[in-house]
């Protein structure tokens, strides 16, 4: 039987780190760094080694608000929409904004606010469940490692299920990835990789 491998991605630090590695500091639309999840889910599931079948993609972004923030609300939309279209299961949360909010100090932002917990809570209730052999999780979101070792927990002595991670090689983010006291097997992921993958829709039309 071929391991079911499910694919957990953390929209924004695949997002940024995209950009960091691949388009530096140059002026860029805001739509370079934005990957197809489900296309990106298949290849990483086709790098592992032995016989693996893919179980899911779900990718997990923050919400913008309808009335606080409507353009970006619609863009979500559509690129959710899209997201749902391809396979990808979406996770969402809603962002929180700044009381006062646009009208706040330039260093004060809106910030994602419970999507690595509701990350961290799917892989874990996912693994007891036994919904999948291998997780492969791709963020730069320490506060995840608690979870990922807990996974690790579970299936010490029998191998499965088995955590994995990902990240972008290129650029300044070649060291940067989520590390386990236990080995954890890293896909690092090229330019070549990632051009395959992103995705150049313009959703804020």
């Amino acid at each position: 039987m071929p391991d079911r491998v499910m694919v957990f991605l953390d929209y924004q630090n695949v997002y940024w780190s995209a950009r960091a590695a691949f388009h530096g500091t140059r002026p860029s639309p805001g739509r370079y760094g934005d990957v197809d999840p489900a296309k990106l889910g298949a290849i990483l599931n086709d790098m592992g080694p032995g016989a693996r079948t893919l179980a899911g993609v779900r990718i997990y972004r923050g919400r913008p608000s309808p009335k606080l923030d409507p353009r970006s609300h619609r863009t979500w939309q559509r690129q959710a929409a899209a997201w749902q279209a391809s396979g990808a299961t979406v996770v969402t949360q809603a962002i929180w904004y700044p009381v006062g909010w646009p009208n706040v100090d330039a260093g004060q932002r809106p910030k994602e606010k419970g999507i690595d917990v509701a990350l961290a809570v799917d892989l874990v209730d996912l693994a007891h469940r036994r919904e999948y052999d291998i997780a492969i999780v791709f963020s730069l979101d320490a506060d995840l490692i608690p979870a990922l070792e807990r996974v690790q927990t579970i299936g010490l002595g029998k191998g499965r299920p088995r955590i994995e991670v990902a990240a972008w090689s290129g650029g300044t983010t070649d060291t940067h990835r989520l590390r386990t006291s236990r080995n954890t097997w890293c896909h690092w992921l090229n330019e070549t990789v990632y051009r395959q993958v992103q995705d150049l829709t313009d959703y804020t039309r």
